[in-house]
């Protein structure tokens, strides 16, 4: 049987892809803000409420544990083979995950809610985003996970105005993962 590509890498490597796609999605961020700077509400984008910080964290937990149930109920034959996603959390030493995942999210969720959600709309934010997420296409769960996803992340924009809450929730499922990821590993190697 064929080892497949993300067998084949490197951690390194691994860091080295997350890098490139997250720093090519910044100067995208970077330069679409500059571009539109006159139609889009900046000021509003990381305005700090209690209730943003709150639902941003509770949603966070919450899709993490709706994660967590889907993995466990669904077939394994859903998710993935390749085991990317672990090798890409196991890939960085905790400190470095948790300040990697904060960039990722905060990256991805400018772009996504803050501008792509500005433009287009919120359905089509989310197909988007599903769809930008292309390896899962053949993983009906995780095609479904990322898809409810999108739906909390666009609803969470769209309830507060701010990108402070989308941002939080999308790092804690992002965190949470990793960790989950490292205990497993840790467990079995154990």
């Amino acid at each position: 049987m064929r080892a497949s590509m993300s067998d084949e890498m490197t951690d390194k490597e691994i860091r080295h892809v997350l890098y490139q796609s997250q720093g090519l999605l910044l100067i995208l961020d970077l330069g679409l803000c500059i571009f539109f700077v006159e139609t889009l509400p900046l000021n509003l984008w990381f305005h700090v409420e209690s209730k943003s910080v709150a639902l941003g964290l509770g949603v966070g937990i919450i899709m993490a544990a709706l994660q967590g149930v889907v993995d466990y109920i669904l077939p394994t034959r859903w998710g993935t083979e390749d085991h990317l996603d672990e090798r890409l959390f196991c890939a960085f030493p905790l400190p470095a995950l948790v300040l990697t995942m904060a960039v990722v999210a905060f990256i991805e969720e400018v772009l996504f809610r803050g501008l792509v959600q500005h433009f287009i709309g919120f359905v089509a934010t989310c197909v988007v985003f599903t769809f930008i997420h292309f390896r899962y296409l053949k993983k009906p769960r995780l095609l479904i996970t990322v898809a409810v996803f999108s739906v909390c992340l666009g609803s969470l924009y769209l309830l507060t105005e701010s990108l402070i809450a989308p941002i939080l929730a999308h790092f804690t499922v992002n965190v949470t993962s990793g960790l989950i990821y490292k205990w497993l590993k840790n467990k079995r190697a154990k």
